[in-house]
């Protein structure tokens, strides 16, 4: 799994890019190196490329899962929300994996553990990192890669 900062917009936000096949381990796993990432900021927009993960594993168990993971990581920075809602975006590569996202989305939505983000779910790079980051500005972006894949 990659982080990268995208610094060059109105809001910054993080990118989060997950490849491979994806497990309930790995998923938590990874939303703790999140948190611990040196970039990451509490309350910063999240923009997940999914491109090229496997995410036909995602089943209703994973989702659950995942959402409880998720809340978790929403209760810790919930105070440091600015008062717009957190922008979450799931980039997706396919119409399936587009329909799988919608369920997951529409889980999220309905429970009422789940914090108030505003989420969508996008095929395209450019106009997911516009709604997230709002316009594009110049300025020079960083980078921390991590291990991909699990």
């Amino acid at each position: 799994m990659d982080f990268e900062v995208r610094r060059g917009f109105e809001r910054p936000f993080i990118e989060i890019r997950i490849a491979g096949p994806l497990s309930i381990a790995s998923s938590q796993d990874r939303i703790g190196r999140l948190i611990e990432d040196e970039h990451y900021q509490q309350g910063m927009h999240l923009l997940f490329d999914l491109r090229q993960a496997e995410l036909s594993s995602l089943d209703l168990n994973f989702m659950q899962s995942l959402k409880e993971s998720t809340s978790r990581l929403s209760e810790q920075d919930a105070a440091s929300l600015a008062p717009e809602a957190r922008r979450v975006v799931f980039l997706v590569a396919s119409e399936a994996d587009e329909l799988i996202m919608k369920l997951y989305k529409e889980m999220l939505e309905i429970s009422p553990t789940s914090p108030d983000h505003d989420r969508r779910i996008f095929r395209r790079y450019d106009p997911a990192a516009a709604w997230v980051g709002g316009k594009a500005v110049p300025e020079t972006r960083q980078f921390r890669g991590c291990e991909q894949g699990n």
